[in-house]
């Protein structure tokens, strides 16, 4: 918690928890909730996911989220890390009133050779736009998918 004149109070509750069902299915949920206040404004937002991790053979491997989250403004934000495909990396800020979810496929056909495979979509219930300037998007829903393939020698 920071305090002073200028500064944002912010606290935040976390649980959180990862639980392996069995050899194929990890199962991973989080509800987090924050309250912060700046000048004379009290703000507070919520957050929750529910995900996994399945293990399909020996070489398949799929990560899947989703998350909803209602915040009033970028004050109570809440960020969350999100599974990506390598040399990129996702800390979203979650705020305002929305839903997003994913899902990452990883294959790893050989020892050397490896396809990343990643399809997002954030979507806000009142929202018009997303974004600015180049990012604009004229709508309330951002779809993203990146694909990698590593090959290493």
């Amino acid at each position: 918690v920071m305090r002073d004149a200028q500064m944002l109070e912010r606290i935040a509750v976390r649980w959180h928890i990862n639980l392996p069902v069995n050899e194929i299915f990890m199962l991973q949920s989080r509800i987090e909730w924050v309250a912060s206040q700046h000048a004379l404004n009290p703000e507070q937002g919520v957050l929750a996911f529910v995900g996994g991790r399945i293990r399909l053979k020996e070489k398949w491997q799929l990560k899947l989220r989703y998350t909803i989250f209602d915040t009033k403004s970028y004050a109570s934000a809440i960020w969350a890390f999100e599974d990506d495909v390598p040399y990129s990396f996702s800390v979203p800020a979650f705020y305002q009133n929305g839903s997003k979810w994913y899902v990452l496929l990883v294959w790893k056909a050989k020892n050397n050779l490896e396809f990343w495979f990643r399809v997002a979509d954030l979507s806000y219930q009142n929202a018009t736009t997303i974004g600015s300037g180049n990012d604009l998007i004229l709508g309330s829903n951002r779809t993203e998918v990146k694909a990698l393939v590593r090959v290493s020698f």
